[in-house]
């Protein structure tokens, strides 16, 4: 055999062997991209079967399991719809949202308005009508100031407070305007006293405040602070320790005429003398 041929040879069938090589390389990359992806670990986790509305207790029928990637698990997510039967919710829970404890009633023997009390405040309730309630236009979570309507005189005794429930509603619910007849308030311990004292034999006016306005008004920094609660408070219990200190008229009788006095000290220092033998004799 020549050379040529030989050395021909030798080159087709080198080809032959690239071609096939690349080829099968082809076939296998073809074969990966058709072969479906191994499915992603999910993990499952409690949601809402429908909108749970504040103060419910939780039952199965509001629960449903649904599956998540583990990296879009959110803190405090519960996976067993046993740790949630019983539950009362402390926030309204909205169907398709992952349950956390963030929105449940913590601790025993507790309720849901004093869970929404800050830590330091107090919850007052206030008796309203249909004109010092804004005609059933509060909302829990609106913000109010509080005038005083003692003595014939408005002044505005509290600014920007808070208002945690309206009768016993404690959450939103703009599809029925409700009139009422109390509101519940958030007030720190000094605002309570300052309240308790100028409800008290005094009206009272709620106005509605911007939920974006937190201006206190002039020379005060916090509601406490302003100095027409202060003197407001002061005004009522001088009026407190007039009334207690006012003497009831006395009538006093002596023989055919009477006097009357305000009160023991009033009182002449004289006494009245008895009627004698004669007299008694004469009135018989």
């Amino acid at each position: 055999m020549r050379a040529g041929s030989l050395i021909t040879i030798l080159i087709s069938l080198l080809l032959a062997g690239v071609v096939a090589y690349l080829g099968n390389e082809w076939m296998n990359r073809q074969l990966a991209v058709r072969q479906p992806a191994a499915p992603a670990e999910r993990v499952k986790v409690v949601a809402a079967a429908v909108d749970i509305p504040v103060d419910s207790v939780i039952e199965d029928k509001h629960l449903k399991l649904i599956e998540i990637p583990p990296d879009l698990l959110p803190q405090g997510a519960i996976t067993d719809k046993a740790e949630l039967r019983g539950e009362i919710v402390k926030d309204s829970i909205y169907a398709g949202e992952i349950i956390s404890g963030k929105r449940l009633l913590s601790g025993p023997g507790g309720s849901v308005l004093a869970a929404k009390v800050e830590p330091g405040m107090r919850a007052l309730t206030i008796g309203v009508d249909e004109v010092s309630g804004l005609s059933g236009f509060l909302l829990p979570g609106s913000r109010v100031d509080v005038i005083s309507m003692r003595g014939g005189n408005a002044r505005t005794i509290l600014r920007d407070m808070k208002i945690l429930a309206v009768g016993e509603r404690l959450q939103v619910d703009e599809s029925r305007n409700v009139k009422v007849r109390a509101v519940t308030l958030e007030v720190n311990p000094r605002q309570a006293e300052i309240l308790a004292e100028i409800t008290t034999g005094g009206g009272i006016r709620l106005t509605l405040r911007n939920q974006l306005d937190r201006d206190l008004g002039e020379g005060s920094v916090s509601a406490t602070e302003a100095p027409e609660a202060e003197a407001e408070l002061a005004r009522a219990a001088q009026a407190n320790i007039l009334r207690a200190r006012s003497p009831q008229p006395i009538t006093v009788i002596r023989g055919t005429s009477w006097d009357q006095s305000q009160g023991l000290s009033t009182l002449p220092s004289r006494s009245v003398a008895p009627l004698n033998e004669d007299a008694e004799e004469g009135a018989e």
